[in-house]
């Protein structure tokens, strides 16, 4: 099994653990009330993905999947919790996906 197989899998199972919920197979399935219990953010990723809604007049939804796509870099990460890094990380995918700046 290669490194990054391993990884992945490590990390599905941590998901699969984490949420106990069979019917959840990723990240993006997660409903508002698990986004809720496993996305809590510190006061530094709060606020930096707070800031950047409010600047750039994005969507709630664009809130959601931003903070799912963060919740799976951590994953991938090992981290239980969301940090900044991975609320910017998350949001470069964003910019590259829709092509901004």
């Amino acid at each position: 099994m290669t490194r990054e197989k391993e990884k992945l899998t490590g990390t599905t199972s941590r998901l699969r653990l984490t949420l106990y919920t069979p019917d959840i197979h990723c990240n993006a399935q997660m409903s508002t009330k698990l986004l809720k219990k496993h996305c809590s953010l510190d006061t530094a990723s709060g606020r930096l993905l707070h800031q950047t809604i409010d600047n750039l007049g994005l969507s709630v939804r664009a809130y959601t999947r931003i903070l799912k796509i963060s919740r799976t870099i951590a994953d991938l990460a090992g981290s239980g919790q969301i940090t900044a890094t991975h609320i910017g990380e998350a949001m470069q995918y964003r910019r590259i996906q829709y092509g901004a700046g």
